[in-house]
């Protein structure tokens, strides 16, 4: 549903260089009646969407399912993610101190293009901490567009916007859906998947969301596969080591013959 949207593949196309890997082989449900009649079914999986650097590093990450304007919007802020680390690159200079008594002047050694960047993003992994815990919705990237030098410096700003009328109230992000929602439903089964999906938004953007940026200030900037067991695992609670996926309890518990099964 998510990736046979004609705007989320434009834009995907339009802003990043896409890439796809699978993390495990895909289960399959089997299902013999006996009579032979056989069901064959595939069970539905889990995603985490990765933005990287040209370097291949992990900026940020969105854990799971969302709703397609949500994640429209996750996209926008990751391409302006991608530019505030680039910028952060290009920024810095030594900085001159005077000694005691003002007789020369020691510089600091300048920090590498790599190593500004890795500061700016940790800071920026632990800015978007501090907004989920206070505010309960994280902070956003905002241009100043419209202002003569934006042109030129190009400012792009993390900044926390929250109404004050909300700082007190259970946090619903803005593309939850609501009563009004325009998109078309026309089978239960439909309303249900629905509901259930603009709830995996809201806890995407909140509870996981907060874990993933936990995660990443504390590695700093690794490569995705450093990081994808414990995603996964910690943040998506599906873990790729388990060769039942955390459906073991469910299929064993009240089986007869589990001991027995496991053993093969």
């Amino acid at each position: 549903m998510l990736f046979s949207n004609e705007q989320v593949v434009g834009f995907i196309n339009n802003n990043f260089e896409p890439a796809w890997e699978s993390v495990r082989p895909v289960p399959i449900v089997r299902i013999d009646f006996g009579n032979g009649t056989v069901v064959t079914r595939t069970l539905n999986g889990n995603i985490a969407t990765s933005v990287c650097t040209r370097d291949g590093l992990v900026l940020d990450v969105l854990p799971g399912i969302y709703q397609p304007d949500a994640y429209l919007e996750q996209l926008d802020q990751f391409r302006l993610l991608a530019r505030y680390a680039n910028k952060a690159m290009k920024l810095g200079v030594p900085v001159a101190k005077a000694g005691a008594q003002q007789q020369a002047a020691s510089v600091e050694k300048p920090k590498t293009p790599e190593e500004r960047r890795a500061e700016v993003i940790k800071s920026y992994h632990e800015t978007q901490v501090k907004a989920l815990v206070d505010q309960g919705v994280a902070a956003k990237f905002v241009v100043n567009a419209g202002l003569s030098k934006a042109v030129i410096e190009d400012p792009i700003k993390l900044v926390l916007s929250v109404p004050p009328d909300t700082r007190n109230a259970a946090p619903v992000p803005k593309h939850v859906a609501k009563k009004d929602d325009k998109t078309p439903l026309e089978k239960p089964d439909d309303v249900a998947g629905w509901k259930t999906l603009a709830e995996d938004t809201q806890l995407n953007e909140t509870v996981r969301r907060k874990l993933i940026h936990e995660m990443l200030a504390k590695e700093g900037l690794v490569k995705p596969e450093k990081l994808t067991k414990a995603i996964y695992k910690d943040v998506l609670h599906a873990d790729l080591d388990d060769p039942y996926l955390g459906l073991g309890e469910s299929l064993f518990a009240s089986y007869p013959f589990a001991k027995e099964d496991k053993k093969h």
